[in-house]
């Protein structure tokens, strides 16, 4: 008995001092630790010259009034300063100074205050938008308090963390929380690996450290989730991801990240069972960039990248990061899974800044002119060089391309198309059926309920479809042809239904240049895409288990146009379509038409 006593009160003893232990891992002020990083950390405030009208009438026009857009150029321009707040911490007693692209983007003038006192111009030494960095040099010959990094990787979900900054301006600013979450990604850039706090974090903390509590700096304060403040989430960039970014901009003034050449989506556990891969992991290859290392190491659309120098791909976000964090020509492994087995290629990595991908982008390349023949009810444009060569036509061709089919028929299909997205049914009205050609039989085999009633349509409502399946496992082809085979124009509409089909479909574009470049903000929706070719995508439906995510978007022709509009119907959210002028060459008042039926859409100019 006295033995079992002995081990009782052990027991308690050991459990007690455990408690103990845990007990003081809890900070019980945060003074001391604050008091010795407040000199480190910085205000930063910037001024910008914008020009602007003033109102040189007496009065002004309420919003939305058609008096308004016509008195909007009167007026005299005029100069007035704007002003912004940040925060940042200093990295070297010369006054380098850390902060965030967006805090300094644009800025004429930028101040520095430290200590909450004193004030010291600034100028940019190097800025980096795709991770929202930027190294700034205080102009001063003074020694400067500093801190230092330390190693976000061994920073865990739960440890205690504290955020000093300027929210609001006030300047000085302590908070504390702790880890909530790693690795998290909120789409605002392609390199995102976020450290998630519930430390307070408020407009003007970004560019501030995040501190461990050994005062080392594991995160730097970027992001709130809304806008009107802090709710308990607020989002850090590593600082592990940061360093390499940081070092190159002090050394180079810019960024030297690599660069496959891929445009990439998730791996899904459809898109995993499609390809026999077992569990969802890796990054799906959507396109390969021309003349890019990818390209040039036969890395194929439709292969699924497993590694990438010895490091495995578990989530397709992590592939972006970890290859721009890799030495510019540096020849390293992918493991790639292709044809349902695994092979590897060599590749050399290029640099992102001067690739012509990089170059390009955000870049409006001039479309050929175009004629409308109102008797044939068709757009057309004159036979071109790169048309030649696509169709593998004698050199001496010459004609037109007819880019447009302004047919009632393109817009029978798209109404079905938004029927059967939003669930809903419908009846279309004198639709000459009989000139319809093959189009309704291509509509029932993806799955829509059809009824011919005279010369109507009716489609009743269908919470489900299902593509039409062959007994030897292969999937359904959509193409397009000549009239009367399918036209090309409803392809797009076929796309987009299919993304909430139960099945998958090849949808083939043969006739004309691709149009299947809309699919990327598809993907950005949540929808399944896998692109094989620029002529050929294949899309494993959703069968609404889950439903597409509101994004904004930008129609660049009347097929494209009108495909996303179909989507952002049946998304959760509110979306955003800009050049909405696309869609209103094919379908003149579409907002007023969809209005009457129910639909939610606002025009807004």
């Amino acid at each position: 008995m006295r033995n079992y006593i002995k081990f009782f009160v052990v027991l308690i003893f050991s459990i007690n001092f455990a408690l103990e232990a845990n007990t003081k891992e809890i900070p019980s002020s945060f003074a001391d630790l604050s008091e010795r990083l407040m000199p480190s950390v910085v205000n930063i405030s910037t001024t910008t010259t914008v020009t602007s009208k003033s109102n040189p009438l007496p009065f002004q026009f309420p919003p939305g009034s058609p008096f308004e857009d016509m008195f909007k150029d009167f007026g005299t321009p005029q100069e007035r300063k704007t002003s912004a707040l940040g925060s940042g911490f200093i990295i070297d007693e010369k006054g380098i100074v850390i902060t965030n692209n967006h805090v300094i983007q644009g800025a004429e003038d930028i101040f520095v205050r430290v200590n909450g006192y004193k004030d010291f111009k600034a100028k940019v030494l190097g800025a980096d938008a795709g991770m929202d960095l930027a190294v700034l040099q205080i102009e001063s010959n003074e020694k400067f308090k500093t801190v230092k990094f330390g190693d976000s990787d061994n920073a865990r979900i739960g440890d205690w963390v504290i955020a000093i900054g300027n929210p609001f301006g006030l300047g000085g600013t302590v908070t504390a929380g702790i880890i909530s979450a790693r690795n998290r990604s909120i789409g605002l850039s392609r390199y995102e690996d976020f450290i998630q706090t519930d430390a307070s974090i408020n407009q003007g903390n970004s560019g501030g450290p995040l501190f461990n509590m050994e005062g080392d700096v594991v995160g730097i304060n970027t992001a709130i989730l809304g806008q009107s403040g802090s709710i308990g989430i607020g989002f850090a960039i590593p600082s592990n991801s940061a360093k390499k970014v940081i070092n190159q901009l002090i050394e180079f003034g810019e960024t030297k990240r690599g660069w496959l050449g891929v445009r990439i989506q998730r791996v899904t556990k459809e898109i995993a069972e499609f390809e026999k891969l077992g569990i969802p992991r890796g990054a799906l290859v959507a396109s390969v960039a021309d003349n890019s290392p990818s390209d040039k190491a036969g890395v194929k659309a439709g292969d699924i990248i497993l590694e990438f120098d010895g490091k495995p791909i578990n989530q397709m976000a992590e592939l972006p990061r970890i290859v721009a964090e890799t030495n510019v020509g540096k020849k390293v492994k992918l493991k790639i899974w292709r044809n349902k087995r695994e092979i590897t290629k060599d590749i050399i990595l290029g640099r992102l800044e001067t690739s012509d991908d990089f170059k390009s982008q955000g870049v409006i390349t001039k479309k050929p002119k175009e004629d409308k023949i109102e008797e044939l009810k068709i757009s057309v444009r004159l036979l071109d060089k790169r048309d030649i060569q696509e169709r593998n036509l004698p050199k001496n061709t010459t004609g037109v391309v007819i880019t447009n089919i302004e047919e009632d028929m393109i817009e029978v299909g798209s109404f079905i198309g938004m029927a059967v997205m939003t669930k809903s049914e419908i009846t279309i009205k004198d639709v000459r059926y009989d000139e319809l050609g093959i189009i309704p039989r291509i509509f029932r085999r993806m799955g829509v309920k059809i009824e011919r009633r005279g010369d109507d349509i009716y489609v009743p409502a269908q919470e489900h479809y299902e593509i039409e399946k062959f007994i030897d496992g292969s999937i359904l082809t959509v193409s397009d042809a000549p009239w009367p085979g399918f036209t090309p124009d409803l392809l797009s509409i076929i796309l987009v239904m299919a993304t909430q089909a139960k099945g998958s479909v090849m949808i083939h574009q043969k006739m004309f240049e691709s149009r299947l470049f809309f699919v990327d903000k598809l993907i950005d929706m949540g929808a399944q895409i896998i692109l094989c070719d620029p002529h050929r995508a294949t899309v494993i439906g959703l069968d609404h288990t889950t439903e597409l995510r509101a994004v904004t978007m930008t129609s660049p022709d009347i097929r494209a146009g009108v495909s996303l509009l179909i989507a952002a119907l049946s998304a959760d959210g509110t979306s955003t379509i800009h050049n909405i002028g696309q869609i209103d060459r094919g379908y003149q008042n579409i907002d007023e038409r969809l209005r009457k039926l129910g639909a939610k859409i606002k025009r807004v100019e």
